[in-house]
């Protein structure tokens, strides 16, 4: 039903600047029945801040709510906004498949107004495997650079789901081969799927039969795409990694790689935040039923087109678990092909393209998004020729520097915001992506660092927030993984690196793991020779004020060599929310030029060993920037950095 001024709005093509009632007015007519007041009331009442939601009011009740149609991310939409909020809310226009009469364009210019596919309710739907299924086909008929995967060596354990009425274990003695299906999603408590985790207790009976009922809803979703998509087989890593064996445990994790990239496709549960929850029955509209409304009116022959209007949030909560979770970033980069469970749609990715269920545009080569693509950021060695490089000015033969830069970008925008609920994981859960760059970068891993590239690797500082320093010892100071947060990488045209003698002389660098050197960090140093300064803090050290629990952004001590405040040199800033300590010894120790980084003297509490601090041994604390004339003052000398 429609109230009387939403059946007087024009077809949507010339909708501009139309104005509704106040948001109390509106509210009231959808209470009445209007479906489109709806949309538009959920629509505005999305952006309110939260106290005006709370309130059911808005900032300004007597402003007048706005609408029209705009194009955005390639698709078409409804804006909706009010002149006393600085957001907008937007409504989707999906075309009506029921809408015979189509207009014709005798300009024969692009459609300004590109409309998506209509969704069904339900991920369950015919459609949605349907689209999975011919989008996984065209890829594996039509993308040289996406390898088939289905006839390889399957891992050590994997679950059968298609053989017998439930599913079982297979353990593989290495010859055994066919292809399958790996699940990425978000475990949540322990509680939930540690009565069926792989233990040496279960595998006899895992090795007869797996009670599909007794498995976490999530699990059984994974085991009804991979059964529906014709898959024999699905790996899902808390029961083909046996929980209680380390040995085994840190074998696999070796191998995580190959798991992933040989996989036939991955399924990601982006919704749920708990393997309980599943993935599959979600409504995909609970946000309000869609309104079918005219789209355009030839005034010649009168013929109208129709689309189909609903309303998708901006606070996308729901999918938060796949974008914070430390190990969904490589299992999201080195499949070969993604299927990806959003709460509205599925997207399937793979490394040549990205393609939508609702048929929205998409730029395949987007630098900011996340999909199997990325693998060959990485591994430009083995990137076809028809997926063009991702930064065109460093020469296609330089694969090294390509896989370099990508390794900074990607650590800054899609792995360091990521949480682990396991300290060590920092590390552990980038491994398989890290031996994947190590084959191309070379040199020696340090750390989540390259040898080959340490005194870039050194120049990262906080990016936004500051850093929490993790509570147990996981890495040396100068490494970003001994912090949880944002941090970034700056590139060498910040500062002016070309000049003789401000770049330090890498003299030695080691790190020591327990297993795999791409894992979890006990022990690392540097020893460099560099210019170093001694200086002093004059002002306050570092206020870090909160505001609702979250850190706020860096801010900056004077620092100076000796003097009054007016002789300050450069500004420091502390890396965590802890500061720059007052009652140690500070140093700077130059990077670049006009770049370096704030040290403390150990006290020998700063390794997982606790050796006792020499003189010459210092932590990382902060890093400085050079302001004036820079820094006269200095000493070359040598330098340990744990």
């Amino acid at each position: 039903m429609l109230c009387s001024l939403c059946k007087d709005l024009p077809p949507l093509r010339e909708l501009s600047d139309f104005e509704y009632p106040t948001i109390p007015a509106l509210r009231r007519s959808a209470s009445a029945g209007c479906e489109f007041c709806s949309l538009v009331s959920a629509a505005i009442s999305d952006i309110l801040p939260p106290e005006s939601r709370a309130l059911g009011l808005s900032t300004d009740v007597r402003t007048p709510v706005k609408i029209s149609l705009c194009h955005k991310d390639a698709s078409t939409f409804i804006k909706v906004w009010q002149w006393s909020t600085s957001n907008c809310g937007y409504l989707e226009v999906c075309s009506d498949p029921s809408s015979t009469d189509t207009i014709k364009d005798s300009t024969q210019t692009p459609n300004p107004y590109p409309s998506k596919r209509p969704l069904p309710d339900s991920h369950q739907s015919d459609s949605t495997f349907e689209f999975i299924q011919a989008t996984i086909q065209n890829c594996q008929a039509t993308h040289s650079g996406c390898p088939r995967n289905d006839d390889v060596v399957l891992p050590t354990f994997i679950v059968d789901v298609q053989t017998a009425q439930e599913p079982f274990l297979v353990q593989n003695d290495g010859t055994q081969r066919g292809s399958y299906i790996a699940l990425s999603y978000c475990w949540g408590p322990a509680s939930v799927q540690e009565l069926t985790w792989l233990t040496k207790a279960r595998l006899p009976s895992y090795l007869k039969c797996i009670s599909l009922a007794s498995l976490p809803q999530t699990l059984q979703d994974a085991v009804s795409v991979t059964h529906r998509l014709g898959i024999q087989y699905l790996w899902i890593d808390s029961m083909c990694i046996p929980q209680d064996d380390e040995e085994i445990r840190q074998q696999q994790l070796r191998v995580m790689a190959d798991i992933y990239t040989q996989s036939f496709a991955t399924i990601q549960a982006s919704i749920p935040h708990s393997a309980s929850d599943g993935f599959l029955a979600l409504s995909r509209n609970p946000y309000g039923v869609p309104v079918r409304l005219p789209f355009e009116r030839d005034l010649v022959s009168g013929h109208t087109s129709f689309a189909i209007v609903r309303f998708v949030p901006v606070r996308k909560g729901d999918e938060a678990s796949a974008d914070q979770r430390a190990w969904i970033f490589q299992e999201t980069v080195l499949p070969v092909r993604v299927v990806r469970y959003c709460a509205t749609l599925v997207v399937v990715s793979c490394r040549h393209e990205i393609c939508t269920e609702d048929g929205c545009e998409y730029d395949n080569f987007n630098r900011f998004s996340l999909s199997p693509r990325a693998y060959y950021h990485i591994r430009p060695d083995l990137r076809p020729d028809s997926i063009p490089p991702e930064f065109p000015r460093i020469p296609s033969t330089n694969h090294q520097k390509q896989a370099l830069e990508s390794w900074y970008r990607n650590l800054q925008m899609f792995y360091s915001p990521r949480v682990t609920s396991v300290s060590d994981d920092r590390l552990v859960a980038l491994s398989a992506y890290a031996r994947e760059a190590h084959s191309v970068i070379g040199g020696n891993y340090l750390a989540g660092n390259w040898s080959v590239d340490l005194r870039k690797g050194l120049r990262w500082q906080p990016w936004g927030a500051l850093l929490q320093r993790a509570v147990t010892y996981r890495a040396p100071s100068w490494s970003w993984a001994a912090y949880d947060g944002n941090v970034c990488h700056l590139y060498s045209k910040t500062d002016d690196d070309g000049q003789d003698g401000w770049m330090p002389t890498i003299v030695d660098a080691w790190t020591k793991t327990d297993t795999s050197p791409y894992g979890a960090c006990r022990a690392g140093k540097i020893v460099m020779k560099t210019r170093v300064f001694r200086f002093s803090i004059t002002g306050d050290l570092l206020n870090n004020k909160t505001y609702a629990g979250q850190s706020t952004a860096l801010e900056s001590d004077v620092v100076q060599l000796q003097g009054n405040k007016e002789s300050a040199i450069c500004y420091a800033y502390s890396d965590t929310t802890a500061g720059i300590p007052k009652d140690k010894v500070l140093c700077g120790a130059f990077i670049s030029h006009k770049w370096g980084l704030v040290l403390a003297k150990s006290d020998g509490s700063d390794t997982a060993d606790h050796s006792e601090g020499r003189e010459d041994e210092f932590i990382r604390v902060g890093h400085f920037r050079t302001i004036r004339g820079g820094i006269q003052n200095y000493q070359q000398k040598k330098i340990v950095l744990i």
